[in-house]
């Protein structure tokens, strides 16, 4: 083929050869005349092109609008692209985002370059797809790390269904589920606010939530629990998964399971995730009931079903058409069409429901075949020494009473683990920490709840209460409290201090941690076993844990007395039985004895010849002293001097 444009491969060329092919054309367009020898090559160059295409839907295009793009450069690569951040790729031309070209001494440098290039790279459609996690796979196979392929070799292994790679897919699956979760978390906390302003907060009692997923045909039911402010426990299948969930930015993660680190690239639109693992690429759906929905923005060409019909899985459902490439939605699984919900001809938007199809009952039964297995991330505890599992178990406690998603259940099993250390008192000093946190949480958050007027606030008539304050507060979290009680505001941010809320500027973080807070407060009778397990414990241990009481421990054990007097008077009884074994009953004992050394000494001085000053002072010590005397008379009867026996 010969024409008077650059072909798309040029930049190949440039990176072999050095030379300038734009530079190059235009020479010759001024009546320039080109070397007589072509130039030498060295080294070997490969270009990628990343479009704007779905792999798992036979290459159809996925335009959209670009969310994210961000190209890592370094020596040897070169990235050509016409497009940035906030354009968008349209539906009616080319596909192609970029060219990536990578450039190497050897095939496999080349190679290599071109692999790091592609995953430390960021590409985020909304409304639509890329084909960056199929270049990766593709060129990590070994049939093209040893230039092993044919012309036919891409379309035997699109054939085969080998040209997608099915790894990470648990991980990816664990993500959609914690980002359903925190979808659903994101409007309760919407509504527990639109509540707060009509007088009376409200929250969910549930802890945790299901999610319905489909991923490849294939259906799963999670049950997810926030743990903790990055923590998660999600059960599927059989097994419990414990996550860490850190954002990074509006899309990028890093997901923390089974021990092992995932960076994460996830974009939520309407019920479809895109989810890119570690450059492999997954797309999970919301089970919705059966609703098929556009994968990409489209014209209905055809609809092939009606209302009624029974189809079998993988038959044909819709015909869509976007940039001259026609697309067919197949059913995910047999059953009924309950409704079609489009019309031929017409353009419909990414996600748009198309139509509607009751599984057969028997579909509803999951086979094991082609499903993601969890088992390898599954937790397990494990052989550990006592203290660490003590501290383990304390930690979930100490989760519980933030008010985080520790059902019944698992509040039974660390009842039963806290019981089994009842018995054996550490004196870790993290063991007295991580249990005196706990009492904290427990009385700080109580006390924002007390109806019991404020004190010390120099009001005249009927002071605010406690609570009343905080339902106001939550009407007007943007005056970050002014005009509210100085003591209240005290009490607010020595809670929220435990969510790690260091200012009343209202932020994400703030209205967060005090949903939590109010979930806990709602949780407090499901809080106060566990309680009673640690102060006993304590209780138990006396002697070997008095070392570490220390005056803010006190402090501690009078604001619990204080703040449950009312309404969990046994937790408040506990508390002073506390303060007393600790405390109080030492003070008392020395006083006692320190009583009972003066009246020794009395008695000695009055068995002997003491002047009638010194009688008369011991009398008086010996009537004013507070504690019994019998037991220190009654020994001296019999051989009392005179003077002893006439007292």
């Amino acid at each position: 083929e010969m024409n008077t444009r650059l072909q798309v491969e040029h930049p190949v060329t440039e990176s072999t050869t050095g030379l300038d092919m734009v530079k190059l054309q235009l020479l010759v367009a001024q009546d320039g005349h080109l070397p007589p020898e072509p130039p030498a090559t060295y080294g070997h160059s490969i270009e990628l092109r990343l479009n704007a295409e779905d792999p798992g839907n036979g290459f159809a295009p996925a335009p959209g609008l670009i969310e994210r793009f961000r190209n890592l450069v370094g020596p040897g690569i070169r990235v050509d692209t016409g497009v940035a951040e906030g354009d968008s790729v349209p539906s009616e031309f080319d596909s192609m985002i970029a060219k990536i070209i990578g450039t190497g001494r050897t095939r496999q440098e080349a190679l290599a370059r071109l692999q790091r290039a592609l995953r430390e790279s960021v590409v985020v459609i909304r409304g639509g797809a890329t084909n960056k996690s199929f270049l990766l796979e593709l060129i990590g196979r070994p049939e093209v790390q040893n230039n092993r392929v044919d012309i036919g070799w891409m379309d035997r292994l699109a054939a085969a269904g080998e040209h997608i790679s099915g790894r990470h897919g648990d991980i990816a699956l664990l993500q959609a589920a914690i980002q359903s979760y925190e979808s659903e978390l994101a409007i309760e906390r919407t509504q527990f606010y639109l509540s707060a302003v009509r007088g009376r907060p409200e929250v969910s009692s549930d802890a945790g939530r299901n999610v319905e997923l489909r991923h490849r045909g294939e259906a799963y039911k999670f049950r997810v629990q926030r743990m903790g402010p990055n923590e998660y426990r999600i059960q599927a299948d059989g097994a419990a998964v414990n996550a860490t969930f850190e954002r990074l930015g509006e899309f990028e993660y890093w997901l923390t399971a089974g021990g092992q680190r995932y960076r994460v690239v996830s974009i939520h639109e309407g019920l479809t995730y895109r989810v890119e693992v570690d450059g492999v690429a997954h797309r999970i759906d919301r089970d919705d009931g059966g609703i098929v929905r556009s994968p990409s923005p489209a014209v209905v060409v055809a609809i092939q079903v009606e209302a009624g019909q029974r189809v079998t899985a993988g038959e044909t459902l819709v015909v869509l058409e976007a940039m001259k490439m026609e697309t067919h939605l197949k059913a995910p699984f047999a059953g009924t069409v309950r409704q079609v919900m489009t019309i031929p001809h017409v353009q419909v938007g990414t996600g748009a429901a198309l139509l509607q199809i009751d599984a057969d009952s028997e579909e509803t039964q999951e086979t094991a075949t082609g499903r993601v297995a969890f088992a390898k991330t599954k937790a397990g505890a494990g052989e550990e020494p006592a203290e660490t599992r003590l501290l383990r178990n304390l930690e979930q406690l100490r989760q519980l009473m933030l008010g985080f998603d520790i059902d019944q259940a698992e509040t039974k099993r660390l009842l039963a683990e806290l019981s089994l250390h009842r018995h054996t008192p550490a004196v870790s000093p993290e063991v007295w920490r991580s249990e005196s946190e706990i009492l904290s949480i427990f009385v700080d958050i109580c006390s924002l709840f007390s109806r019991a007027p404020l004190v010390s606030l120099g009001m005249e008539g009927e002071a605010p209460s406690a609570e009343s304050s905080l339902f106001q507060y939550l009407r007007m979290l943007d005056t970050k409290g002014e005009g509210l009680p100085t003591a209240f505001l005290d009490a607010l941010k020595t809670a929220l201090a435990h969510y790690g809320v260091t200012s009343l500027d209202r932020t994400e973080q703030l209205e967060d941690s005090l949903l939590w807070l109010y979930k806990s407060h709602q949780r407090l009778g499901q809080q106060i076993a566990p309680i009673r397990s640690v102060m006993e414990r304590r209780l138990d241990h006396v002697e070997t844990l008095a070392p570490l009481a220390d005056d803010e421990f006190r402090t501690l054990l009078d604001r619990m007395a204080f703040v449950t007097r009312d309404l969990y008077p046994a937790i408040g009884d506990l508390a002073r039985e506390i303060r007393y074994r600790y405390f109080d009953q030492r003070r008392i004992d020395k006083s006692r004895q320190q009583a009972y050394a003066m009246v020794e000494d009395c008695l000695v001085r009055l068995s002997g010849e003491a002047d009638a000053a010194a009688r008369l002072e011991c009398m008086r010590a010996l009537v004013d002293c507070p504690y019994q005397l019998v037991g220190l008379f009654s020994p001296r009867f019999k051989e009392a001097s005179p003077g002893l026996r006439q007292l």
